[in-house]
């Protein structure tokens, strides 16, 4: 799709990557953004540079607590009411405080499934009837296809979102609605580099000794992501996964479930750990060996222990 002409919201868009993915959309050519977050003064900040910059009312601030779900409805009521439509949502509200943990799992998977589920009523095509199509791309994290061992929580977040944004950007949804959603994994930013002072954002204070080991030595800025925002815009298909990592960005190939159940895929099968359970012997000796026999849902056979003499008899 080309972003020509379109309105986008920037959810999350008072600083960041937020701001560059706003500011990236108008240099695209984009005809309106609209900033939506939490007041702040960053957000009076933004809309004022990006006006100066591109023009009077180009960038169209939408403040309030999107904690609260009828912001959305408000959100989207609002602009399409300023602008008649809404084609491009770019999802980047970001809750990172496993400390806090259930308004973390509030804004970064409610939140996201909620306006998501709006776009599927407010963009959709038969709304639309002069659109050539809308996109939603939902923000998660490099770490969300891998493991983060001291935000736990936050990365199961990011891993969910993942996983919405592939099933309900299925091809059954999307030529129904004809609105494309994928899904945006960027690696670690300059401004915002672990540290390994952020206790208070850890479950355990004890877990952001290793905070710092996540960091990579070359991190990417902010202007990379903005790009790779424009770039799904015009050529991601629905319910793919891209992953930009230093500087580059990349299509996630996730393999489907039934390729895991085709030979040669593993050593050996999938099953219950063994259960060791003692063999009644009819003489026990020093001499003898303790046999066990080990059980497991796929296998049956015997184990025997060591023994330093080995009996003769039979």
């Amino acid at each position: 799709m080309d972003p020509t002409c379109k309105v986008a919201i920037v959810l999350g868009a008072a600083k960041g990557s937020g701001f560059r993915a706003a500011e990236e959309l108008l240099k695209a050519g984009v005809v309106r953004v609209v900033l939506a977050d939490f007041p702040c003064p960053e957000c009076y900040n933004a809309t004022e540079k990006l006006c100066d910059k591109y023009g009077s009312e180009k960038a169209v601030l939408i403040a309030g607590d999107f904690h609260d779900p009828k912001m959305y409805m408000n959100l989207f009521e609002e602009s399409i009411a300023r602008f008649q439509k809404v084609d491009i949502l770019f999802n980047n509200l970001d809750n990172y405080n496993d400390n806090s943990w259930v308004e973390e799992v509030n804004c970064n998977i409610k939140n996201t499934v909620r306006s998501t589920l709006l776009t599927h009523y407010f963009m959709n095509k038969k709304r639309n009837k002069d659109s050539r199509g809308s996109v939603v791309i939902n923000c998660a994290i490099s770490y969300s296809l891998d493991t983060m061992p001291p935000m736990p929580i936050y990365c199961s977040t990011k891993s969910a979102i993942i996983g919405f944004s592939r099933s309900i950007g299925d091809v059954m949804h999307y030529e129904r609605t004809g609105v494309r959603v994928v899904a945006l994994c960027p690696g670690i930013t300059k401004e915002e580099a672990f540290s390994s002072s952020e206790y208070s954002v850890q479950l355990e204070n004890s877990w952001g000794l290793d905070m710092e080991k996540l960091n990579v030595k070359e991190p990417q800025s902010d202007s990379s992501i903005a790009r790779a925002v424009v770039h799904l815009v015009r050529y991601a298909p629905s319910g793919s996964v891209w992953v930009l990592d230093n500087d580059n960005l990349f299509y996630a190939e996730i393999p489907h479930r039934s390729l895991y159940n085709k030979r040669g895929n593993f050593v050996q099968p999938i099953c219950k750990p063994p259960v060791l359970v003692p063999r009644p012997q009819r003489r026990r000796s020093s001499s003898d060996a303790r046999s066990y026999v080990c059980v497991s849902k796929l296998h049956l056979y015997r184990v025997k222990g060591k023994n330093k003499k080995r009996s003769s008899r039979k």
